[in-house]
């Protein structure tokens, strides 16, 4: 493992791991790339990255602001989705974001319960309500996302990307904690 000198960066406020090693950190002056070598090299973005999901078995990663999602290949930033100043109602904070296992599909949720998932092949995007507050976006399989964690009094939210439907998924009877 190699260390990094991360002086004059200052506290990352979120950070990320690819499965090959690279990583992204945003920090109050922007977002870096820290490649496998050590080198650090910065992304031009406008906006803060809140937080961050790389593509899988890639050095891509995505990225969300809380009022738009982001994509970085090869240190390029390019902007999927953006919402309109006259949908925003409040600053949000994202809950996380998450790169489906074959890359075709991006989904964001902030803390409010907006959901923004991204079909990364036509580029289209959906917007939606998971009528929950989402503990973070967990790629499962497929085009189905995680929004919600196991609880005692309920079971978990999933989101199909595909379809643009939320599930709620009770808890098995007699099932534990």
């Amino acid at each position: 493992m190699r260390q990094v000198d991360e002086a004059g960066l200052g506290a990352p406020l979120a950070f990320e791991v690819s499965d090959s090693g690279r990583a992204a950190a945003s920090f109050a002056n922007g977002v870096q790339i820290f490649a496998e070598d050590g080198s650090v090299a910065p992304v031009a973005l406008a906006g803060r990255a809140l937080a961050f999901g790389f593509f899988p078995n890639s050095q891509n990663f995505a990225i969300t602001t809380g009022a738009s999602v982001i994509s970085v290949n090869a240190g390029t930033a390019s902007v999927l989705y953006q919402e309109t100043p006259a949908a925003r109602q409040h600053v949000r904070e994202p809950a996380g974001i998450a790169v489906s296992s074959d890359g075709r599909w991006i989904a964001s949720a902030m803390s409010d319960g907006a959901i923004v998932a991204i079909d990364t092949s036509s580029g289209a995007a959906s917007t939606f309500d998971c009528e929950c507050v989402p503990a973070g976006v967990f790629a499962m399989s497929g085009s189905v996302f995680r929004l919600t964690n196991p609880s005692i009094r309920g079971g978990v939210k999933l989101l199909d990307a595909s379809s643009g439907n939320v599930y709620d998924v009770p808890r098995a009877a007699g099932g534990g904690e």
